[in-house]
């Protein structure tokens, strides 16, 4: 390159290395300056691929909350479908004395006697106990049990007495069972409850 002006070869040496010099600053500063703004781009999108998948984990824990909670709707009306639709203990007693009787009759037993005992408190439910008598087979004694057990209704059987009738030719059993059903307690004796655990929590403070 031929300058416009006479330079001796020591101020083309000097201008060659200012030259240089400019040039490696400029350098020096783009790569700053790229590194700068790289820098800033890897961090901005650091924290958009964080806040993306904060949003991916807000949402997969929405559904598996909402998943939950479906569960427990589930859950809770088949539990209320395993209570005894009366809302008192006598209507509900009355319900279970058919439920058992329909359920005897379809296995062809003759139920011979029945009774309903006192209500009794179990958490937040009554339980309602009946007790039936009838004659019947082992096998369908077996079947009847099976039933209970196979109910939609939420049973239990507290007692079951069985007495052979001819131990010489044990064919019929005489059978005794008392099978307990349940119903919600009526909103009345659930607000007392409530309000005599509360006192007994503050007494015992």
């Amino acid at each position: 390159m031929k300058l416009p002006f006479n330079t001796s070869r020591r101020e083309k040496k000097v201008l060659a290395i200012g030259a240089a010099i400019a040039f490696l600053i400029i350098a020096y500063r783009l790569a700053v300056w790229y590194g700068d703004v790289n820098s800033q781009l890897k961090e901005l999108t650091d924290a958009k691929l964080m806040m993306l998948e904060k949003q991916m984990n807000n949402l997969s824990g929405m559904e598996d909350l909402k998943a939950g909670v479906e569960r427990l709707r589930e859950g809770s009306l088949k539990h209320e479908n395993a209570l005894l639709k009366g809302d008192k203990p006598p209507v509900a007693a009355a319900e279970l004395q058919s439920i058992l009787k329909d359920m005897a009759s379809s296995l062809q037993i003759e139920v011979r006697s029945e009774r309903a005992f006192a209500s009794f408190e179990s958490g937040y439910y009554l339980g309602i106990p009946v007790e039936i008598g009838f004659l019947a087979e082992t096998g369908k004694l077996k079947d009847f049990l099976y039933r209970l057990r196979r109910s939609e209704y939420a049973f239990n059987i507290t007692e079951l007495k069985v007495r052979v009738t001819n131990p010489n030719k044990p064919v019929a059993n005489d059978v005794s069972i008392v099978v307990t059903g349940y119903i919600r307690k009526p909103a009345d004796e659930s607000q007392a409850d409530e309000g005599r655990k509360a006192a007994e929590a503050g007494t015992g403070q």
